[in-house]
């Protein structure tokens, strides 16, 4: 999906970024734009050694966004981890996070590739007996979820 606030990577920007994190005799066989998002770019990338991941580019640091927009990418990345460490909600892990500038001029992180379709793009072909089952382990995630307590109340990322 085109997007302003979605960052274009060339192969050779995440082969720079595969090679800075994983080594220089790791190599991506396979290497495409997950579409289905509306704010940060999203990359499927598969490696030599057969591994599989996305990378998650947050919009480059000019582009002007609305306030609950700052910082979207990194509470996205602190949400994974407080879900992950504190519930048993099955969610992807987050390898590396990059805040630097170093490799591209945007913020990435790269988290495990979780395989599947977004229920949105099936529900209506499900059987009402799966749906329902569907959406009362969502229900137990949501509770899971509402049981995390913060020290504040407002924005995550601020």
């Amino acid at each position: 999906m085109q997007s302003l606030t979605k960052t274009p990577l060339t192969r050779q920007q995440v082969q720079d970024i595969v090679s800075g994190h994983f080594g220089t005799s790791i190599s991506i066989t396979d290497f495409h734009e997950l579409t289905d998002g509306f704010f940060n770019s999203a990359f499927f990338i598969e490696l030599s050694d057969r591994r599989r991941w996305v990378i998650k580019i947050a919009p480059h640091p000019s582009v002007k966004v609305m306030r609950y927009e700052n910082g979207i990418l990194r509470t996205e990345a602190d949400v994974l981890r407080l879900v992950k460490d504190n519930t048993g909600i099955p969610v992807p892990s987050v390898e590396f996070i990059d805040y630097t500038h170093s490799r591209i001029e945007n913020d990435y992180f790269i988290m495990d590739y979780v395989d599947g379709v977004p229920l949105n793009k099936i529900r209506d072909s499900l059987a009402e007996s799966d749906a329902r089952m569907i959406d009362e382990q969502i229900g137990h995630f949501l509770k899971q979820m509402n049981s995390i307590t913060g020290q504040f109340f407002g924005y995550f990322s601020q």
